[in-house]
Formats: structure tokens, C-alpha cells, sequence
């Protein structure tokens, strides 16, 4: 199995250049990430 810390540190940094270029459309990510953390929080 592959170190999921790493992984995710890997793609927030991914993600992070990617928001520089693309702001709106990570607020509208970061949005729906939000409202599905929030949607299935409970259940995991």
C-alpha cells in the first residue's frame, strides 16, 4: 500500500501551482470538496 501522507502532501503541492493558475475554478473545487467532506464526514 502505497504512504498516503505522502501522496496527499504530493498532490496538494500539485494542486497549490495548479490554484495559482486557475483561482476560480479551485474556489469552485475547493467548494464542492468542502460541501463533500461535510456531505460524507459522518459516514467515514
Amino acid at each position: 500500500m502505497p504512504n498516503n501522507r505522502n501522496l496527499l502532501t504530493r498532490w496538494l503541492a500539485c494542486a497549490g501551482v495548479w490554484i495559482q493558475d486557475n483561482p476560480l475554478t479551485a474556489q469552485a473545487l475547493v467548494l464542492a470538496f468542502t460541501l463533500a467532506l461535510i456531505t460524507l464526514g459522518p459516514q467515514l
